[in-house]
């Protein structure tokens, strides 16, 4: 196909970045966490503040977390790049339908993946080309293609090799066998047949073999896998290739600033789709259904709770470093306003307190704000108001639009009174002003405690639950 090699395998070596410890378990439970719908047995508010997805995440370790320079954010790739690496899977949690038909997500979909939440610039933003559901390279729709292959293998490696699921390779030939019968007659005046015609032709071929000596057996079971592998990638090239005669001026932009591809070309074709489709229906639905899978996904879930809630609770048993990050991204939302907390007759102010090296005290009530479990009379310039918990309910709402119901009741310290230190000029009023810094401190929060979950392997997260909570 002519495309850049380069920008393709740098798209493929950083398309996974973002991936959760137990894969999409894990990633399921930080997205709930994010999304307000997962509050960890009344640990957190039910606020969404737009999800968690493992292809968002890869980005904003790209463009945000890793440093290379002094100069930027980030490891300075392309926009491109990135672009394909956002794009290997679907950006809206309705897949792609909703763009293809002209829906606008926030129309289609019940909550949305906030790219805002994943990357910092926004001239990036604008061109990640959001507006199209797949990605606007070659490059990276190859890339989502391959994927998407790579999957179909994966389901099948693991069908075969779990004996727990009881599929047996000369079962999945004889079930392969029937797929291709049914799309063929399905589809008898598609050119696409050949194809399929060829490799039921192999499978056939190869499912009249001896299967009771052990050495055939493990090559029955790779050579069932090699033939529709190949049949996947020979269906994608031919179909991309009649995609691509049919393009017109229209679904394409090229210029000094900008070359896109508007239209998706690199896909299966029907006949391959539908087989895709039948071989991961077929796939999944033993593995949904199995012993195994059932506890290990089981375990992944509870152990990904239970260590992102033991942070919540406590984050100095996160590492010092992940500390000095909360302290140095939290102080930054300070600029605009301070709050003076006064305790058994001391004052100080929340913006002043060090998790690491402050009374324990003054931690405490740090980490409840941080937590937004703080409400009480606050102190301003035009008198006292109290601040209840159906102010913050309202101030979420009118913050996100998508507010949740609220978790656990926020409580009152004794003895201590809060007063309201305005750092700025502005007409904004020292309640809003108050009440974005309590929000942009939750997520913040939030935020650096799901970067390092995230960022575990699954042995690394096994072994800290212990270290957790094994005496």
């Amino acid at each position: 196909m002519e495309v850049n090699e380069n920008l393709a395998e740098a798209m493929s070596l950083g398309h996974d970045l973002g991936h959760t410890p137990f894969g999409h378990q894990g990633e399921r439970v930080l997205d709930e966490i994010f999304n307000g719908t997962e509050n960890l047995g009344g640990k957190l508010k039910n606020i969404d503040y737009g999800g968690f997805k493992h292809n968002f995440q890869a980005l904003r370790i790209l463009t945000n977390l890793e440093h290379k320079s002094m100069d930027y954010e980030g490891i300075n790739l392309t926009w491109q790049v990135l672009e394909g690496i956002l794009k290997h899977t679907r950006t809206c949690r309705q897949g792609r339908e909703c763009i293809k038909k002209g829906k606008k997500c926030e129309n289609k979909c019940l909550g949305n993946w906030d790219i805002n939440r994943f990357v910092n610039d926004q001239n990036l933003i604008k061109k990640l080309h959001l507006n199209y559901g797949h990605s606007v390279t070659m490059e990276g729709q190859i890339v989502q293609i391959a994927d998407e292959i790579a999957q179909r293998q994966h389901d099948l490696d693991d069908g075969l090799r779990d004996t727990s699921l009881g599929i047996k390779p000369e079962d999945l030939c004889r079930e392969l066998i029937n797929f291709c019968d049914t799309i063929i007659l399905e589809y008898p005046d598609c050119d696409e047949k050949e194809l399929l015609g060829e490799l039921k032709n192999k499978l056939d071929k190869n499912f009249s073999m001896e299967h009771d000596i052990p050495k055939k057996i493990l090559y029955f079971r790779d050579i069932i896998v090699r033939d529709v592998i190949e049949y996947f990638i020979l269906d994608v090239v031919s179909n991309t290739f009649t995609n691509i005669s049919k393009l017109n001026p229209r679904d394409y932009k090229l210029s000094k600033k900008e070359r896109i591809v508007k239209k998706e070309v690199v896909m299966f074709s029907n006949i391959g789709k539908k087989f895709n489709d039948m071989i991961e229906g077929y796939i999944k639905s033993k593995i949904l259904n199995s012993y195994s899978v059932n506890r290990f996904d089981g375990k992944a879930i509870f152990i990904v709770k239970q260590i992102f809630k033991a942070y919540y609770t406590n984050p100095r048993q996160m590492p010092g470093y992940i500390i000095k990050n909360i302290i140095e991204k939290t102080s930054k939302n300070f600029e605009n306003v301070d709050i003076a907390v006064k305790k058994d007759g001391k004052e100080f102010k929340l913006s002043e307190i060090n998790i690491l090296e402050s009374k324990p005290e003054e931690v405490k009530i740090f980490l409840e704000f941080l937590k937004l479990n703080i409400v009480g009379d606050f102190t301003g310039s035009s008198g006292v108001e109290t601040y209840t918990e159906s102010d913050f309910k309202n101030i979420i709402k009118n913050r996100l639009a998508k507010g949740k119901n609220w978790g656990v009741n926020s409580k009152k310290y004794p003895e201590s009174t809060y007063k309201i230190v305005k750092k700025v000029q502005t007409d904004m009023p020292e309640k809003e002003l108050v009440y974005d810094l309590l929000i942009n401190n939750n997520h913040t929060y939030l935020s650096i405690i799901c970067d390092y979950v995230a960022g575990m392997t699954d042995n690394f997260a096994k072994e800290e639950y212990k270290k957790l909570y094994q005496v």
